[in-house]
């Protein structure tokens, strides 16, 4: 019989966790999160940053940090078209020094030069997944996948992934617990990582380690992958370091090992799944759910009509194994749908900016899931209006006019 895996700790909910000598104020609560991830050492570094590339470059004036709002074009926020709302930054911001800024951004210093193509958003990447995993204790069942910071631009390093809301941009691994980027690492098409290749793991399953390795000690945890990242050998290893691992599995074949199991489910196709934390036989291994009948154009339609019948719903039971996964492998697709509400995104000809956004968005969104999870937040965009008004609110004063 099969054993599965038994933690030495109980499994935990996820929990914030801030910094001592914090104080939250609570009418700005969002930005005060915020400025965590943003802090104003890393504002600085990337004005500092700017302004040396726009010197190099014959700007005509000094720039600044600005925020990035999303609008159909940059300037119809400075019209005075009664067609067109008013804007506070209009009142802080000229439209000329937004587009200054937008044209000169930099976040790394141009005058040193790195074989690392990726060191042109540091410090800024170190910094967001350094203070991600400081401000929270993520829940014991988090899920792995991959993410794309869209650019369909020409560049080396980007990749194009069928069946994901954005096909082509720079894959992203990340390891989320309900939208929270924990942690993860940039990939490239053409660059080998830097990471630690583990005896007896593929490339992909070394990059699994080197992300599931950042989870704090002392803590139980339970890994939800999918079939491109799920082996035996991973599986394995996963379990001699102490982490519970479920997914599903590209081989439509049983495999009998110690301590990996592998069976075949039957839902609308087969699917062979991996765990190391579950069981298929005994009582406590199923759980009833309310599951709705397949379409007709199912594969399988006419095997499950004679369990459904007329019945447009029915109480089935199902593997707990099977349940789990549906319930835990979407927290990395909870990122990405979060992300595309509000994404930040502006059209810019250079080909790194895109991983700016996509780390402006990360922040804000695990800004957003700290205050949630403090229940200082409840409503997504109330909570980005909020952080909006912060940002700006102590640059209120009335531009001044040049001739």
């Amino acid at each position: 019989d099969f054993l599965p895996f038994q933690h030495k700790y109980s499994l935990h909910e996820a929990l914030p966790i801030l910094p001592k000598k914090f104080i939250l104020i609570q009418k700005s609560a969002s930005y005060s999160i915020f400025s965590l991830f943003f802090s104003e050492h890393q504002l600085q570094t990337i004005v500092m940053n700017t302004n040396i590339y726009a010197a190099i470059h014959n700007a005509k004036h000094g720039t600044n940090q600005a925020g990035v709002f999303k609008f159909p074009a940059i300037t119809d926020y400075w019209k005075k078209d009664s067609n067109y709302p008013s804007h506070d930054i209009t009142k802080t911001m000229s439209l000329f020094r937004f587009q200054q800024i937008k044209h000169f951004l930099h976040l790394s210093d141009c005058t040193k030069l790195s074989s690392n193509w990726f060191e042109k958003v540091e410090p800024l990447v170190s910094h967001i997944k350094n203070i991600s995993k400081q401000l929270y204790l993520p829940a014991s069942n988090l899920s792995l996948d991959k993410m794309i910071a869209r650019f369909s631009g020409h560049s080396a390093h980007t990749f194009r992934i069928k069946n994901k809301p954005t096909p082509k941009g720079y894959k992203i691994l990340s390891l989320c617990d309900s939208g929270y980027a924990y942690t993860f690492m940039f990939l490239s098409r053409i660059m080998l990582s830097s990471i630690e290749l583990i005896p007896n793991l593929n490339k992909t399953g070394s990059e699994v380690y080197h992300l599931v390795k950042q989870l704090p000690q002392e803590y139980a945890f339970n890994i939800y992958m999918d079939n491109f990242f799920s082996s035996i050998n991973l599986y394995q290893f996963l379990r001699e370091k102490g982490f519970g691992a479920c997914g599903t599995w590209d081989h439509l074949i049983g495999v009998v090992v110690d301590d990996v199991l592998s069976f075949l489910w039957i839902d609308n196709s087969p699917v062979t799944m991996l765990t190391t934390i579950h069981k298929i036989d005994g009582q406590d291994s199923k759980i009833k759910k309310n599951h709705r009948k397949p379409y007709e154009a199912s594969t399988n339609y006419k095997n499950i009509r004679s369990v459904f019948g007329d019945e447009v719903r029915k109480v089935i039971p199902i593997l707990v194994a099977v349940d789990d996964y549906n319930h835990y492998m979407g927290r990395v697709d909870i990122a990405d749908q979060l992300r595309s509400y509000y994404s930040t995104q502006l059209t810019i000809f250079r080909v790194w900016v895109p991983l700016f956004f996509w780390l402006l968005d990360t922040a804000i969104i695990n800004s957003y899931l700290i205050c949630k999870k403090l229940n200082i937040a409840e409503e997504h965009k109330a909570f980005r209006f909020a952080l909006i008004r912060d940002l700006i609110k102590d640059s209120l004063n009335p531009l001044k006019r040049t001739t």
